[in-house]
């Protein structure tokens, strides 16, 4: 049985505090208009008293996060992703408080308490502050705001400032990931390998973004065996015909395989994906791409070139179709 909390105080003639388990609001208006700010962002509410109309809009915060069911049925939008988009957009965050929106309360409240003298209003205004103060400076707060600096102008010294806030804060999954995600995008794969799998292991929900990550990090960094050991547990259970993640990992999977010479296993393993359809993802584009090699390792050359030609006619700037046909053209 869930157990909801809910308080409302009036504080002065249209204006009311809300407190809930989630965080505290404050809201100024009467009946038919109002203007609602707390920890979950500003929202303005309008209607007409009697009739059950009305329009609510939400001028700043994060907006409710999707089901991993929703995220992950293949849509238009998500095959355009990036799985290190991916990384960042699924599953949840160690954000902790929503600082703007605790600044927010807790500026509001102590106004009120200056103007009204209202001595709980005060004491709430200085918890407000005080969880902002102990988010902010928190060492893994801190680390954040690190390598985001480090993001922002990458040098040799950057890497080791990054270094040090991994080393520093090793049992956080965010850090271990975004200093991943910076040596990938510093081209030094050996490195970014190491911190991604750490969030791997650490990461709470749903682990196919990072994995995908890491598993296209380790085949470039010339690990296809990590790559292999990190994909084949998850192969059972892959739906590739109803998810492009999952046809991203089955596609990582046959790639890493190849790239360990082991072509006739790659080919077992993309027969798991839906490639006859007319309309193929960017996942499944990979996985013809990684099909023709194999085929072609295996000395299937016409077929091999039917799969590319396919990739071609499909998206003829796919990024991955130029390796391929290099890879065909060299054998």
């Amino acid at each position: 049985m869930a157990i909801r909390f809910r308080r409302t105080m009036k504080i002065a003639p249209g204006v009311r505090l809300n407190l809930t388990k989630k965080g505290a609001s404050v809201r100024v208006g009467g009946m038919g208009f109002g203007v609602t700010m707390g920890t979950s962002g500003t929202r303005v509410s309008a209607g007409i008293p009697g009739t059950g109309l009305s329009a609510t809009r939400k001028l700043s915060g994060s907006t409710s996060p999707r089901s991993s069911s929703a995220r992950t049925t293949g849509t238009a939008a998500q095959s355009q992703m990036s799985v290190k988009d991916a990384a960042r957009a699924i599953g949840p965050q160690e954000t902790g408080f929503n600082y703007p929106g605790w600044w927010l309360t807790g500026a509001i409240v102590f106004v009120l308490a200056a103007l009204g003298g209202a001595y709980f209003a005060l004491v709430l205004a200085v918890a407000c502050g005080y969880m902002v103060w102990r988010r902010l400076n928190s060492a893994k707060y801190r680390g954040l705001k690190s390598i985001g600096a480090a993001s922002a102008a990458p040098s040799p010294e950057s890497d080791d400032a990054v270094r040090q806030v991994a080393a520093q804060l090793e049992d956080s999954w965010t850090i271990q990931r975004e200093a991943g995600l910076y040596f990938l995008a510093r081209e030094m794969s050996d490195w970014a390998v190491g911190y991604l799998g750490k969030a791997v292991t650490m990461f709470p929900g749903d682990k196919r973004p990072l994995l995908a990550v890491t598993a296209d990090a380790a085949v470039d960094a010339g690990q296809p065996d990590y790559a292999i050991g990190l994909l084949e547990p998850h192969l059972a259970s892959a739906a590739p015909d109803d998810s492009d993640l999952d046809a991203a990992l089955v596609s990582m999977l046959a790639l890493a395989l190849h790239k360990k010479g082991d072509s006739a296993r790659a080919l077992e393993v993309v027969g798991r994906l839906p490639l006859r359809r007319r309309n193929l993802s960017q996942p499944l584009l990979l996985g013809l791409c990684i099909r023709a090699m194999a085929k072609h390792s295996c000395g299937k050359k016409a077929d091999a070139k039917r799969d590319l030609d396919r990739v071609y006619a499909a998206d003829p700037s796919f990024p991955f179709l130029a390796e391929a046909q290099t890879a065909l053209s060299d054998a």
